[in-house]
């Protein structure tokens, strides 16, 4: 189990972020984007919330990463199997198959929030939202969503993990794990 510190904001669980990584390649985000209550821990929440700042590259990292590995949906395409306007959070969507984690892991980048002392590994289906022959990019812009440059790990991000949170040590650790064998 990988440990890292708990910030100071005693109100949350929360972790220091210094940046997040596509297949182990560090994305230009400026410095400062995570500062404040550094990245909340939250499974509360569903999606992987980021700045602006953050989002952005990241977002527009994982469609170079997928181009001509999938056929991606217009915005169009994503309102109208939605059955409205759902572009603030659904943005992002490709035609794949989601039942097969090998195609996904050989279509869409690993990636890793980056933090005091270790990684957060995210896997694709730990990004995603995942429908039978669709898949949407779960993560959201917390500047459109929450009106905030906020970070929050949801719920998504930590399938397939145990999360310790240790308020003694004031430390939250990480274990990736299979919940099907759990």
């Amino acid at each position: 189990m990988q440990f890292v510190p708990m910030g100071n904001d005693t109100t949350v669980y929360n972790a220091t972020i210094l940046g997040i990584q596509v297949n182990g390649v560090d994305l230009s985000i400026p410095a400062g984007t995570f500062s404040g209550t550094g990245g909340i821990i939250d499974s509360g929440s569903t999606a992987l919330t980021l700045p602006e700042a953050a989002y952005t590259p990241l977002r527009e990292a994982v469609i170079q990463s997928v181009d001509g590995k999938a056929q991606r949906l217009s915005q169009e395409e994503i309102n109208q199997l939605a059955g409205g306007d759902v572009s603030s959070v659904l943005n992002l969507c490709y035609n794949v198959s989601a039942s097969d984690t090998t195609t996904l892991q050989s279509v869409f980048p690993t990636l890793a929030i980056v933090m005091d002392g270790a990684n957060l590994d995210l896997p694709p289906q730990n990004y995603l939202w995942l429908f039978d022959n669709l898949v949407c990019f779960c993560v959201y812009d917390s500047n459109s969503v929450v009106g905030q440059p906020i970070t929050i790990i949801g719920d998504v991000a930590m399938r397939n993990k145990l999360v310790v949170y240790d308020r003694g040590a004031r430390k939250i650790g990480f274990q990736a794990l299979s919940c099907r064998n759990a």
